[in-house]
């Protein structure tokens, strides 16, 4: 049997829901990378001064060549929602630390303003997927499943691009098309949703 690389919508639903009622950090951590494809190295070194401009959240997220796998600078548009739930996540941080600090790490200890590490985000999710799932989750999937979707609504080269990919071949092993995007595809091709 194949590995399960990307989550369902559904799935990836209530991965969410565990972690909401866990904290608005786990909670705003994984909607981040669902929702840009981020790597968990690339999430767990975004300072605040990567997402907040003016006291307000960035509408494209600038992924920072020093953090980025292949030392490129990338843009990544943020959704309205996951706008939102950052803003969330960092007013948390200001009531709890007091004026947030540009280069605080956006994803923090809870007990201090230290960056997060790859380990707990792993933690979390290997816990969020066992209560949601029943079932193993690990951080890759979550950028299988961004890069499916946005497959879905766009084409390979724009999510090799927000992947931060050099080559399309990278990008390829992300896409995951289901048994229904598939018929779908026939589908639309006829003219008809099928």
């Amino acid at each position: 049997m194949d590995e399960i690389k990307a989550l369902t919508n559904g799935e990836a639903e209530q991965i969410l829901e565990v972690t909401k009622k866990q904290s608005i950090r786990n909670y705003s951590m994984i909607s981040a990378m669902l929702w840009t494809g981020l790597r968990v190295s690339e999430l767990c070194n975004l300072i605040i001064d990567d997402i907040m401009i003016s006291g307000a959240v960035k509408r494209v997220l600038i992924v920072r060549k020093d953090i980025a796998k292949n030392s490129t600078q990338r843009e990544i548009p943020l959704s309205p929602m996951l706008q939102k739930t950052l803003s969330e996540l960092l007013a948390w941080v200001e009531t709890k630390r007091g004026p947030l600090d540009s280069g605080w790490p956006v994803f923090q200890q809870y007990d201090r303003p230290a960056p997060i590490t790859p380990r707990q985000v792993e933690r979390i999710l290997r816990s969020a997927g066992g209560l949601a799932l029943g079932r193993r989750v690990w951080p890759h999937m979550l950028r299988h499943t961004f890069a499916t979707n946005l497959l879905k609504v766009s084409n390979t080269r724009i999510v090799q691009q927000i992947l931060g990919h050099k080559n399309l071949a990278s990008t390829q092993v992300y896409v995951h098309p289901s048994a229904d995007d598939r018929v779908d595809a026939i589908g639309r091709m006829g003219g008809e949703k099928v």
